[in-house]
């Protein structure tokens, strides 16, 4: 493995620092922009969220869960495929901002939904007396006095942001994961670069993270400030109940969810490589330019270009009218009137056809080769929590024991995976320890995930009364004897909510590893389905199974965590 760090590989890499220093430019600058427009929409619809207007809320509750519950890479992909179809003509990098925005807008809008929750009900009382309307209320009353509530969530919310640019190395993007992928895979030398790749963001989300944490602790300071004053009015609305990783507000955001939710990757090909690369290395394709079926198969045609094509079609059509009547408009009104009739005529025809071609998908050998997909997701998503757990569980109580050294171990650990994309370490994994992909998965996503769930097992910890460990002391309890007969059980039915929601984040991850290591969950079996169809409706009907059937997962243990959450507010409150 060391050889994978030779230094002939480093003077390669470092040869190239001018892109390097684009790719990173570029990050920052896709982070920003998507950032700007997340936030615009993170506001809208947390302040629409409370609204007194049933229909607006329920309008945002659909945006929140549809964002929350289907991998971004799946949305990302659907913006990709869709846009150029309805007219919408934007650069990849531009589809890229559009598609992240989104997504953290929905997340933000419940941060944002959450420190309008902390405000007593009384300034609202106020506001109206004065006779301030409901979005000045909101933007010149409320929302100022809920920022010290909204900001350390909202800088997790931007480091997470900033990780997940990292799906554009599947759309061309050129960012940071995007020049990773291609000088890995016209090299090979994959070892400098996602190290350097690693650095690289972590130079961006670190001191996000730690901005999010001086801000939750300044915001604790503030013993004057009350929070959870408006819960009884935002609670007659039945979906206004706080979901795990979903209502993220305070201590938990700046903690346990610093890295809970991650990127999605894609599952399409990125540009081919200079030179042939590994074997191990799918990210990348070679074409023939004197092999015109190389390049359909590496670049099948988009919306965008299917535009174009039908465009050029029109015109010589159109000419050609003009050429055979030679100026006669009556004739030239005829042939484009037959011509007009022969199209409605064709379309019709392709209606029918396409209503056969739907019946073709649809079909009992299709669905079950998806469900076979989700069941290798469940399985692999189970097996990476459960290790996560305890591996967690680990790094955690060497985070708060009274020995530096391990401290200091459990420290740096967390702050390395949490301030990195998840992808970073698949393909680490893959092609650096040169693991097979399975094991590489679980590796990566238990090396991942730990991270976060030490962060929930140190919560859960913390929420344990001291006196049960000096209780567990007297009695001639071992250390380890206290953590696993005393305080694990007692913290665990308090983890149990943000340990299934991490659960729901790891699911939808899984959705990349069809593209970094050809693992056949249900993303790699749609895009494998999707080869075998041509036409848009098939194409986009694919992308709709699997969209529901992530929908379905996630969104069910999302309202087992809500439920969970109810139980405990019942219980600590009677």
């Amino acid at each position: 493995m060391l050889d994978a760090f030779a230094p002939f590989k480093w003077e390669a890499l470092f040869a190239r620092w001018p892109e390097i220093l684009s790719a990173f430019g570029t990050t920052v600058l896709i982070s920003f922009f998507a950032l700007i427009l997340a936030l615009a929409l993170g506001v809208i619809f947390g302040v629409l969220s409370v609204s007194r207007f049933a229909p607006l809320r329920a309008i945002t509750r659909v945006y929140v869960e549809v964002v929350q519950n289907v991998p971004l890479l799946l949305q990302a992909f659907v913006f990709y495929a869709l846009l150029p179809l309805i007219g919408i003509n934007m650069t990849t990098m531009y589809i890229g901002i559009f598609a992240i925005g989104i997504y953290h807008g929905g997340y933000i809008s419940e941060v944002v939904r959450s420190g309008i929750g902390s405000i007593h009900r009384g300034q609202f009382e106020a506001a109206k007396s004065q006779g301030f309307s409901y979005w000045q209320s909101m933007f010149i009353i409320i929302l100022p006095q809920a920022m010290r509530i909204i900001l350390p969530p909202l800088a997790v919310q931007a480091a997470n942001l900033v990780k997940n640019t990292s799906i554009l190395a599947f759309f061309v993007g050129g960012e940071i994961m995007y020049f990773s992928n291609s000088f890995a895979g016209s090299t090979s030398y994959y070892g400098p670069v996602y190290l350097v790749a690693a650095v690289l963001y972590f130079i961006i989300c670190f001191p996000l993270s730690r901005l999010a944490l001086y801000l939750e602790r300044r915001t604790r300071s503030h013993k004057h400030v009350t929070t959870g004053d408006a819960t009884e009015h935002l609670a007659t609305d039945p979906t206004e109940v706080t979901p795990g990783s979903h209502d993220i507000t305070g201590h938990t955001a700046a903690e346990s969810l610093a890295a809970g939710i991650q990127t999605m990757h894609e599952t399409v090909d990125i540009a081919p490589a200079v030179v042939a690369p590994s074997p191990r290395h799918p990210l990348h394709v070679i074409v023939d330019p004197n092999d015109p079926d190389s390049i359909r198969r590496a670049y099948p045609i988009t919306g965008r270009r299917a535009a174009e094509i039908a465009d050029e079609i029109g015109r010589e059509l159109q000419q050609q009218i003009e050429d055979e009547c030679d100026g006669d408009e009556a004739c030239m009104r005829r042939k484009t009137a037959r011509r007009r009739r022969r199209l409605r005529l064709a379309r019709h025809r392709r209606t029918r056809g396409g209503e056969v071609a739907m019946a073709e998908l649809f079909t009992w050998i299709n669905m079950r080769f998806l469900l076979q997909g989700l069941g290798m997701t469940l399985v692999i998503s189970a097996i990476a929590i459960v290790c996560s757990i305890v591996l967690g569980t680990v790094i955690s109580i060497m985070r708060t024991s009274n020995n530096r050294v391990l401290s200091a171990i459990a420290t740096v650990y967390i702050e390395i995976f949490k301030n990195t994309p998840l992808l970073l370490w698949i393909m680490f994994t893959f092609f650096v320890a040169q693991l097979p992909p399975l094991g590489a998965a679980v590796l990566a996503f238990t090396l991942f995930t730990s991270a976060s769930v030490a962060e929930i097992v140190r919560g859960g910890l913390a929420s344990v009364p001291f006196g049960q460990y000096e209780a567990a002391k007297s009695q001639g309890f071992s250390i380890v004897q206290t953590y696993v007969l005393i305080i694990l059980p007692q913290a665990l039915r308090n983890m149990i909510p943000a340990l299934l929601s991490q659960f729901v984040t790891t699911i939808k991850d899984t959705s990349f590893l069809w593209g970094a290591m050809a693992v056949q969950e249900l993303m790699g079996r749609g895009m494998i389905l999707m080869n075998s169809y041509n036409s848009t409706e098939q194409i986009f009907a694919i992308f709709g199974i699997m969209a529901v059937l992530y929908f379905i997962v996630c969104f069910t243990l999302s309202q087992i965590v809500r439920a969970y959450q109810r139980k405990l507010k019942r219980e600590r409150t009677s």
